[in-house]
């Protein structure tokens, strides 16, 4: 919690908090305790394989429903390798701890990583992702979901990959943001 905010009283926070109204109009940045330890950049993840970001951010209506998310979350990151036949790499499914600027609520963030977007897609069409967690989010609460690729591919990989079909798996992904 130290490094968190050392750099939050960083200059480079300083100028970006100044510059801000420039890049965008509300901010929040909360901690959260998670399951791995932090680090920095994508390397240590790129060496696992992961290439996709799936990041869950939640305003739960109350309590109850967001520790039950929570906790289905997890168990169902667990489970996955027998359900759906991969593995999902959970870097945290949590309540907020620590609230550094609060400008719109947030009271729950979910992180998984992932090597493929089918192993993605695979996780988001699981019958207990779409009959437990998309209930739960749809009656008692707003969440944006967003998909973000861990780092940039060479251009010759992404035109390869766009020619095998890759195209129909994004249309999917696409889906994804409520």
């Amino acid at each position: 919690l130290e490094e968190v905010h050392s750099w939050w009283a960083s200059d480079e926070v300083f100028e970006l908090m100044k510059n801000r109204d420039v890049v965008m109009e509300k901010m929040s940045l909360h901690t959260i305790d998670g399951l791995v330890s932090s680090f920095e950049g994508t390397k240590k993840r790129a060496t696992l394989g992961d290439k996709l970001l799936l990041l869950e951010i939640v305003q739960m209506d109350s309590f109850k429903p967001m520790q039950r998310y929570v906790d289905s979350y997890k168990s169902k990151a667990i489970k996955a390798p027998k359900d759906i036949g991969t593995m999902c790499n959970l870097l945290f499914a949590e309540g907020i701890s620590g609230v550094l600027i609060n400008e719109f609520p947030v009271q729950v963030a979910c992180a998984s990583c992932w090597r493929t977007r089918s192993d993605l897609l695979s996780w988001y069409e699981a019958p207990g992702y779409q009959k437990e967690l998309l209930p739960l989010r749809f009656s008692s609460a707003r969440c944006l979901t967003v998909v973000l690729p861990m780092w940039e591919e060479k251009k010759e990989t992404f035109d390869a990959t766009r020619r095998r079909g890759s195209v129909a798996a994004g249309m999917k992904l696409r889906s994804l943001n409520f």
